[in-house]
């Protein structure tokens, strides 16, 4: 977008090769109009799954969570989207818009408006610089706030289905047991299985068969995903953190996406959060004269609905991955009891689509978002 605006723009990106990297994910309604307002939704939509409702059950078949995303609006849906699907689409974005990108730049510090990298090269200066390198990012330590490395993450695999469609499915068991299944489009579907890190190796030491044992238990439909999984070996492991900033601009740097507001995935917002960086970034850049101005103008519009995602994100962790017996008792009482109240269903549906406290306002996101969907 900036390159467009007139700006010349390199990437420069810490990898060798530009390849997807990383599992599925949730594309939510507000991130679609992002994508679509680009003219980029299209190429993505043909190689996704519509994700039509969140179910959450317990082991005995009890449904904790059933909220559609049409409690939010007629037509909205999420996608579940492999992320090699959306990466392809923005790198080739990136590149008609005339973006230089240079892999294998490993930048260790920003020095004023100059980066260096890992073997002491500088490069500068800069009228701006856009950090997006995710949630363990070292290139902030003097703007945290708040930061909280959590105690569970999760394992996670991409296999294939023929039994889960339109829906993210999810298995709990307390508040120590999560598993879930996203489809991705084209039979392939995101397996995740929650995990207290400390208690990895332990896990390990028992063996992948009783492993396995239990999450088919909790999961009958996730047998045909892992099928392929012969061990531990081939599960992948993620970490969850929550990073507050003061604010998210100092001098002339700018910290977009995971990089200035890591959350937990259980709304599944990340992706989607930082695709609105992205173009409320650009936009304040576009409206002010100068970077200076244009910096303090992108936090301001950005500061309500990322307040709020991050409340509700830290708030909702411990119900869903935490020691704490009472919270999954709690979960499963209150969920089902909010969910039949209309206006809470509602709600629950619009932030769950990433509609609430929004980059526009609602009714357009709706109106826009419903056309696209049909």
């Amino acid at each position: 977008m900036l390159s467009q605006q007139g700006h010349e723009v390199t990437l420069f990106e810490r990898a060798g090769e530009i390849r997807p990297v990383g599992a599925g994910l949730l594309l939510q309604p507000s991130g679609q109009l992002v994508l679509e307002r680009l003219g980029r939704l299209d190429e993505i939509v043909t190689d996704a799954e519509p994700i039509e409702r969140l179910v959450a059950r317990t082991r005995s078949e009890r449904v904790v969570l059933d909220l559609p995303y049409a409690a939010a609006g007629s037509g909205l849906h999420a996608l579940g989207v492999h992320r090699s699907t959306l990466h392809a689409a923005l790198v080739r974005f990136a590149a008609a818009a005339g973006v230089a990108v240079e892999p294998g730049c490993d930048v260790t510090e920003i020095a004023g408006d100059s980066l260096v990298f890992a073997d002491r090269e500088r490069r500068g200066p800069f009228d701006l610089i856009v950090v997006a390198n995710g949630s363990a990012s070292a290139l902030r330590p003097e703007l945290v706030r708040f930061r909280h490395d959590y105690a569970y993450g999760a394992l996670w695999t991409i296999g294939r289905t023929t039994s889960v469609a339109g829906r993210l499915e999810q298995a709990v068991h307390g508040s120590r047991e999560l598993i879930g299944l996203l489809p991705l489009g084209a039979g392939r579907c995101n397996f995740f299985a929650s995990v207290r890190l400390a208690e990895l190796d332990a896990i390990r030491a028992a063996g992948f068969d009783r492993w396995r044992a239990r999450v088919v238990d909790l999961l009958p439909d996730a047998a045909e995903v892992i099928e392929h999984v012969r061990g531990f070996d081939d599960l992948s492991v993620t970490s969850y953190r929550h990073v507050q900033l003061r604010r998210p601009f100092t001098g002339r740097v700018v910290l977009i996406g995971d990089a200035a507001h890591a959350m937990s995935p259980h709304l599944g917002q990340g992706v989607n959060l930082a695709l609105i960086d992205a173009w409320e970034l650009a936009a304040a850049l576009a409206a002010a004269p100068t970077v200076a101005q244009a910096l303090p103008a992108y936090a301001e519009r950005r500061r309500a609905q990322l307040r709020y995602y991050a409340l509700v994100t830290f708030a909702l962790s411990p119900f869903f991955q935490s020691r704490g017996a009472a919270f999954g008792l709690l979960r499963d009482v209150a969920l089902p009891t909010l969910t039949r109240i209309p206006p809470l269903r509602r709600h629950m549906a619009a932030t769950a689509a990433g509609l609430v406290a929004g980059f526009v306002p609602r009714r357009i996101q709706l109106s826009v978002i419903s056309s696209t969907s049909s």
